[in-house]
């Protein structure tokens, strides 16, 4: 009972932070939404992100590594690429069928999207872990993104306040599903 408790607490603290945040949030001179800058400090004095990056459209598509090109091309009907979009570093996969497809976004705290997603421990952890692995989601036809989550604490550009790292993890998947749209075989 004490445990049903704690998640309706839980959840309805997180419901009212994501709905209520916007609210506290003010427009530049250019007319972007941000959040109001304040002076803060992590333990280790470095001042916190406190203002999040805008939409612009910058899709960039990057080199795949080749360990992930390796373990990706043991599956042929698979399909991987690597793109930056606004900054945010992704991985794709999916079955290169042209058939429509569901989007699966993994978010993964601390810069290890690329450690969890395609290397061969991950299948094998996801099976242990009771999960289908993110190449078997693939094979049945969902479209997988994997990123790293700002949820870590830190950022590219410095440490994050916890407001800010809720707004950057909504911000994350607001830019992947916007691109997403524009995809012909994705359905975000």
């Amino acid at each position: 009972m004490k445990s049903k408790k704690c998640i309706i607490v839980f959840l309805s603290l997180f419901l009212s932070i994501v709905f209520i945040m916007p609210l506290f949030a003010k427009e530049n001179e250019e007319g972007q939404r941000i959040l109001d800058e304040y002076t803060a400090e992590d333990q280790l004095g470095q001042p916190f992100l406190t203002s999040i990056r805008p939409f612009t459209g910058s899709v960039e598509e990057e080199i795949v590594p080749e360990d992930v090109q390796n373990a990706v091309s043991k599956y042929k009907t698979l399909t991987v690429k690597a793109y930056n979009i606004d900054g945010i570093h992704i991985y794709d996969v999916y079955k290169n069928d042209g058939k429509k497809k569901p989007l699966l976004i993994y978010l993964h705290p601390a810069h290890h999207s690329r450690d969890f997603f395609l290397v061969e421990r991950a299948a094998t952890e996801q099976k242990i872990s009771g999960r289908a692995s993110f190449n078997e989601y693939a094979k049945a036809g969902i479209r997988v993104i994997t990123l790293d989550a700002p949820s870590c604490g830190s950022s590219d550009v410095g440490p994050l306040d916890f407001m800010t790292i809720i707004a950057e993890t909504v911000r994350y998947i607001d830019h992947i599903i916007e691109y997403y749209n524009t995809v012909e075989d994705a359905d975000a």
